[in-house]
């Protein structure tokens, strides 16, 4: 048996950059040093803290090399936010991961010459290169997902995979949970933070979770509890 640790990554970020998305949307989303987890921002007239979202779901393995079976040992699913995301607290909660997987999360390019977003973004603000740490396997899967001729974002994959899981939050994409961050940072009423801190959580974890039945489906992986 081998021991594998696979480590599934969503994050939520913002932008605090100068480049206009309208004029180049490409350039826009890879200004990873201007997409900040904690950040001063302007909303309703008001000058509020922006926090971000880290969300990791780790998985232990026994891996059976002759059958090709995961045995699934151990599951713990983490949620960083604002404050909380920092190099020292990221690095402790991935420790010991033998494999990271994510969808459009890749520094390195394809063969077009387009990378990803959450690594480099990562990167930008810690200057941690997660597909480049030593000993651990890298899968983007939007690369297996264009392998198989489906195309798009996340949620457009989903889709085409009958196993994943209907969404329940409500939330349409990453643009909706961004105003609702900010929406979350500008009000002052408790119990609506609450609730909308549960919407956008659950929305982050959605990301998260679905990956597991992506990679599962387009790599045909064997996994038992």
């Amino acid at each position: 048996m081998k021991r594998i640790r696979k480590v599934y990554m969503d994050i939520e970020a913002s932008y605090t950059g100068l480049i206009d998305p309208e004029k180049d949307r490409n350039g826009f989303f890879k200004d990873y040093e201007n997409w900040k987890f904690f950040c001063d921002k302007r909303c309703n007239e008001k000058n509020v803290q922006y926090q971000g979202i880290i969300g990791l779901l780790i998985l232990d393995f026994d891996f059976d090399e002759n059958t090709e079976v995961y045995k699934l040992l151990n599951k713990n699913f983490v949620q960083l936010v604002g404050k909380e995301i920092t190099k020292e607290r990221l690095m402790k909660e991935i420790d010991g991961m033998t494999d990271i997987i994510g969808y459009h999360c890749r520094t390195k390019p394809n063969w077009k010459g387009y990378t990803g977003y959450d690594f480099g973004v990562i990167n930008g603000q810690f200057g941690i290169v997660l597909d480049e740490l030593p000993g651990v396997s890298c899968t983007d899967l939007e690369l297996l997902a264009h392998g198989a001729k489906m195309f798009g974002g996340l949620k457009s994959v989903e889709k085409q995979i009958p196993s994943v899981p209907k969404r329940r939050s409500g939330i349409v994409d990453g643009l909706e949970a961004e105003k609702l961050l900010l929406e979350i940072a500008s009000c002052e009423d408790e119990n609506k933070k609450k609730v909308l801190w549960q919407k956008v959580l659950g929305y982050n974890r959605e990301d998260v979770i679905n990956l597991v039945y992506i990679e599962q489906y387009l790599k045909k992986l064997k996994i038992v509890e």
